[in-house]
């Protein structure tokens, strides 16, 4: 090329009687010349010039990128001044020693190569895939190597990068090189501030690669080409119906006036606006009985979003959808067994569920601009995440090791092809409900995921080493809201520690109004004692119905407490949970063998998602509980009432029992002696189960005095026994009084 333009032929360019300052010779530019390799046109140094030495020149690539619109500008003339040919320094597949910074592009860890000659940055096809494959745009620029030779480039991607606390939104250029390293260009140097000294300490070469969980199958990629429309840019659009919101029978609508714009955000504001009207979310309207204002939302890219304030509009008015969510424990228990996982985000993810013509009225904004009606399910409704829950539960409905909690789908597979198939049912799912994925924030074929606060693997469920991280370098709290803060986060992996409430106790302690809140050297212990517990890599293994199940339960005289796990192929016991609870003053007075037994129960209860409707191990080291509680054995008639009733409620299980020596027994005796400071009422006389006569669900909670007396009303037997009972009982009785008998 003359010019370095793909747009023309070389003997159709306007340079070919150009003479070239560098060699003298007619037919091309200075920029192109073969004979120069020290200087960079457009303003891009050389290799000498950008003062970094480079050795190997053999083993390396100098690509250029080459805008071809600009090329057209250039009519005529000698000077090749004019001709904008952007350099990218050198791209090297050699083991040199290179200035290198770690950054998290995408939320993903990348080592890239510092180079301030360099005018793009880039990465390969293989590094596009491990940062989850970012959307990519047509990318005005070619790239060539000096013999002329073209690169071809995939296409440019804006990414989220983070270098310490540093975030910004940077262009991102994929080539298809397999082996160039990760290429920092010098406008990504402008944008962030790198810690030189940190950069020049090290000394190690840039990797190839990221360091890779298993590797993605070749299917992978035709899977994923497959259901592209799932992963398409833009909102999706559930079809299988619309959501309806239900108000209170005494609802009446409110008005409220818009809020005033902060100037820096009125810009911001009305782009959202319109590209909310664009993809279909909201739709203008003149009036409404309903108007709520909204709240602007920072997000991490620099846009906003905009949120109803409906707190103090429509939810005190809603109905609200009680369908339960499911804990961390059963959604880890529904993956357990897995070995690679893929998690998977909707894009926008409320945003993708239609609103029903009456409930759009009732969502209208009132902005700056006027009114607006949400024809999509939007954010800040208090019913939302019961009703996105409920539906994403019902698309991926017998779906093999798959879990969802409202936007995060957790898929796992005992190995590639089982992982395949699995998620290959799940995006084929989606694809019919008309619901789509934000690419970027997918993870595929993964030997860990952190999900819902932790880090989710083939060993088990471990502490998120970032949370524990902030537990462990967290200063001591000096105010009350700083020492609940730092108890909501420990609290969450309180199942992760045994114990967790009594070493925790003496700080709590300090959020009573009655206590005096002075840090005294008794919560200087329990802090240090509660973060080092925190720290330690406790791993929980999920739950898989192929393992045998143990329960092993064991009672001091402070408390009781309790271990369920699996025996795995290998033989080893590992923990699922654990639970302990201290005894009230009444269980204080127990003989042995009766705390002994409360502990047993106490665990089957507590674990009764584990325990109930498979077979189960019991650990005790109560010798003679193995005789009274033992399933073969009837219910002794000269055991304790107590040990009568406790022994038909486990009748309702299927177990064994078995006896093993206190030495051998240390897990749960631990928890018994440190119990945790929660209360827990004695409940001898509770059914195990319960359910209504009409199968209804948690809708219909609680369950109140009221509506017991409401149904004893209705039933003719209760009143017939209300009226025996106040003026005495007759000689004869129907069958179906039999029951009451025992009141008289």
């Amino acid at each position: 090329m003359r010019c370095g333009s793909r747009q023309h032929l070389s003997a159709e360019c306007q340079h070919r009687n150009t003479k070239c300052h560098a060699c003298g010779k007619l037919g091309h530019l200075k920029a192109v010349c073969l004979s120069s390799q020290k200087t960079c046109a457009g303003g891009a140094p050389s290799s000498q010039q950008s003062g970094l030495k480079f050795s190997g020149h053999k083993n390396r690539k100098s690509i250029r990128a080459v805008h071809p619109d600009e090329s057209e500008e250039h009519r005529g003339g000698e000077s090749d001044d004019s001709a904008k040919v952007t350099w990218i320094s050198q791209v090297c597949s050699g083991k040199e020693r290179h200035l290198s910074a770690q950054l998290h592009i995408n939320g993903r860890p990348l080592r890239m190569q510092v180079d301030t000659g360099a005018c793009a940055s880039l990465v390969s096809k293989q590094h596009w895939k491990q940062l989850g494959r970012p959307r990519l745009q047509n990318a005005e620029v070619q790239l060539r190597t000096w013999t002329g030779e073209s690169i071809p480039v995939l296409g440019s991607a804006n990414v989220e990068v983070q270098y310490g606390t540093q975030t910004c939104e940077l262009p991102l250029i994929v080539t298809s090189l397999e082996k160039a390293s990760p290429l920092m260009d010098r406008d990504w140097l402008r944008n962030i501030r790198l810690n030189w000294k940190e950069i020049f300490a090290i000394s190690d070469p840039v990797p190839p690669e990221i360091s890779a969980t298993p590797t993605a199958p070749p299917e992978l990629d035709g899977l994923l080409q497959k259901f592209a429309d799932v992963f398409e840019p833009g909102l999706g659009n559930f079809t299988q119906h619309s959501v309806k919101l239900r108000l209170q029978e005494d609802a009446l609508p409110k008005f409220c006036k818009a809020r005033p714009v902060p100037y820096a955000l009125k810009s911001k504001i009305d782009a959202e606006l319109q590209r909310m009207q664009e993809v279909g979310v909201i739709e203008p309207v003149r009036h409404s009985d309903w108007a709520t204002p909204v709240v602007p939302v920072s997000k991490p890219n620099g846009t906003i979003r905009l949120c109803g304030d409906y707190k103090v509009t429509l939810n005190p008015q809603l109905k609200i959808d009680h369908y339960p969510m499911p804990t961390p424990e059963e959604l880890y228990d529904a993956v357990g067994g897995g070995k690679i996982f893929s998690k998977l985000d909707l894009s926008e993810c409320y945003l993708q569920f239609p609103l029903d013509e009456a409930s759009q009225d009732l969502t209208t904004i009132n902005t700056h601009k006027g009114l607006f009606k949400f024809k999509r399910l939007p954010y800040g409704v208090s019913s939302a995440p019961a009703l996105c829950q409920q539906i994403m539960e019902s698309v991926l409905q017998g779906a093999s090791s798959t879990c969802c909690r409202i936007d995060d789908i957790l898929v796992a597979g005992k190995n590639s092809e089982d992982h395949l198939s699995n998620l290959r049912e799940v995006l084929n799912r989606l694809r019919k409900a008309g619901l789509r994925l934000k690419l970027e924030k997918c993870r595929f074929f993964e030997s860990g995921v952190e999900y819902l606060g932790s880090l989710i693997s083939s060993e088990g469920v471990r502490k998120s080493p970032k949370k524990v991280e902030a537990i462990r370098a967290s200063p001591k709290p000096t105010t009350v809201s700083e020492l609940r803060s730092f108890l909501g986060l420990a609290n969450y992996y309180a199942k992760h520690v045994a114990n967790f409430s009594t070493k925790a106790a003496p700080l709590y302690k300090l959020l009573r109004k009655d206590t005096a809140r002075e840090w005294t050297a008794s919560q200087q212990s329990a802090w240090e004692a509660l973060k080092e517990a925190l720290a330690s890599d406790t791993v929980l293994t999920g739950y898989n119905p192929d393992w045998p199940l143990i329960l092993a339960a064991d009672a001091s005289s402070v408390g009781i407490g309790a271990i369920i796990s699996h025996v795995v192929p290998d033989g080893t016991e590992k923990p699922i949970a654990f639970a302990s609870r201290s005894l009230n003053a009444a269980e204080k007075n127990y003989a042995q063998i009766e705390k002994e037994a409360l502990a047993i129960i106490f665990g089957m209860k507590k674990f009764h998602n584990y325990t109930y409707g498979q077979k189960i191990t019991i650990i005790t080291d109560h010798q003679p509980l193995t005789s009274i509680f033992g399933p073969k054995n009837g219910v002794s008639a000269t055991a304790a009432a107590r040990l009568q009733r406790w022994a038909l409620t486990l009748a309702a299980y299927d177990y064994d029992i078995r006896y093993k020596n206190t030495k051998q027994h240390g897990n749960a005796d631990f928890l018994s002696r440190l119990p945790l400071a929660t209360q827990l009422e004695a409940d001898d006389s509770r059914g195990v189960f319960w359910t209504d006569e009409e199968g209804q669900g948690s809708e219909d909670w609680p369950l109140l005095a009221k509506d017991i007396a409401s149904a004893s009303q209705r039933d003719t037997d209760l009143q017939e026994v209300l009226r025996y009972t106040r003026d005495g009982w007759p000689h004869a009785w129907r069958g179906s009084q039999e029951p009451y008998l025992t009141a008289t």
